[in-house]
């Protein structure tokens, strides 16, 4: 949550633009606040520049082991080893911007996947290309 201090500061300091619904965004220090008509709620916020995730390079060799572990698995020739069930939020809250450094709760949550759930334990040998993911979001509305 921003703190009443770095709103009032956005708001004095920061490029006012008209946003939805009557509300105003306001740009300081990278980060854009959205409050209501009176410019003294915030309503959301977000940062403007995102956590890097880094992206590895796979050479020819390494996409065709991948490539090849996925049609053996398809075609049952070869046993998963583990299955992993990731559910994800998708609600409206998700939406929200205060988690550090990602535009919204959902960026944040899917950055963590992909860096701590996948890229950490595939680097560090504890995971194989039998281990598979299913990843579900779960929405407002079923």
């Amino acid at each position: 949550e921003i703190s009443v201090r770095d709103l009032q500061a956005a708001v004095k300091y920061g490029v006012k633009q008209k946003s939805r619904g009557g509300n105003y965004k306001f740009i300081y220090n990278n980060i854009v606040y959205i409050t209501d008509k009176t410019c003294t709620k915030e309503v959301t916020s977000y940062a403007l520049t995102k956590l890097p995730l880094e992206k590895v390079a796979i050479d020819q060799q390494l996409q065709q082991q991948i490539s090849e572990q996925q049609r053996r698995i398809s075609s049952g020739a070869v046993a998963i080893t583990s299955h992993t069930v990731i559910i994800v939020d998708q609600s409206t809250s998700m939406d929200n911007g205060d988690c550090f450094g990602h535009r919204s709760r959902s960026r944040g949550a899917y950055y963590s996947i992909a860096s701590e759930m996948i890229a950490r334990p595939l680097s560090l040998g504890q995971l194989a290309y039998t281990d598979t993911v299913t990843l579900i979001e779960m929405r407002n509305e079923a």
